[in-house]
């Protein structure tokens, strides 16, 4: 033990190394590392919920066909969701916005890993 008094409410490392710890940061660290379950649909959307409250934190809707698989990202930022409608599309999971859509496979993408 060095002495000193660690209260969890006093101070904050928000990870960047330059020493200032605002505490805004853990507000939004927090709100980035809840848990969330996303779920897709023959309804051709993906939604993410918070685990916690069963509240609707997103929803994800470009597809047009049904949603038949899905992988997140190891940094947890990034969903990929996979279609009848043939595509794999990429998405930020906390706004929400489509990022990008792979397309080449001639049939229903049924499986992927990330």
């Amino acid at each position: 033990m060095s002495g000193q008094n660690h209260d969890d409410h006093d101070s904050y490392d928000d990870g960047d190394n330059d020493g200032e710890g605002d505490g805004d940061d853990k507000e939004d660290e927090d709100s980035e590392n809840q848990d969330i379950l996303v779920t897709g649909s023959a309804d051709f959307t993906a939604i993410a919920w918070s685990f916690d409250t069963a509240e609707q934190l997103q929803t994800f809707k470009d597809h047009t066909g049904a949603i038949t698989c899905m992988a997140v990202d190891k940094t947890g930022k990034i969903l990929l969701t996979g279609s009848t409608d043939c595509t794999i599309r990429s998405w930020d999971l906390k706004s929400g916005e489509s990022l990008k859509v792979f397309e080449g496979h001639r049939s229903s993408v049924v499986c992927m890993t990330v």
